[in-house]
């Protein structure tokens, strides 16, 4: 994304890509000294904004990461645990038959 602007009178337009994308007339969210200086300091803040969004999106995909890695662990502690139960149950049924005196 290529963003400029122009300046006319006392409006600004950014281009995007050199197509116009935004026009400020009168009122600038990011007053500057200038009409130039507004216009430059809107950039800056686009920028800004899309700078932190592409990292909110690394940082949404790193939880979904870690938040699979979890579920996996989670699953393997749960069959881990149904094993143990299992051959905790066999133990003692087969002490169950040794005491009541079993083959």
């Amino acid at each position: 994304m290529n963003l400029t602007y122009q300046v006319e009178n006392n409006k600004y337009t950014i281009l995007k890509d050199n197509r116009p994308w935004i026009v400020q007339d009168d009122y600038f969210p990011y007053p500057g000294a200038t009409v130039e200086e507004s216009a430059q300091n809107h950039i800056n803040q686009i920028i800004a904004d899309n700078t932190r969004q592409e990292e909110d999106i690394v940082t949404r995909e790193e939880l979904e990461a870690q938040s699979t890695e979890l579920k996996l662990a989670i699953a393997e502690t749960a069959e881990t645990e149904a094993m143990e139960r299992a051959n905790m149950q066999l133990a003692i049924a087969e002490l169950a038959e040794f005491i009541a005196g079993g083959a």
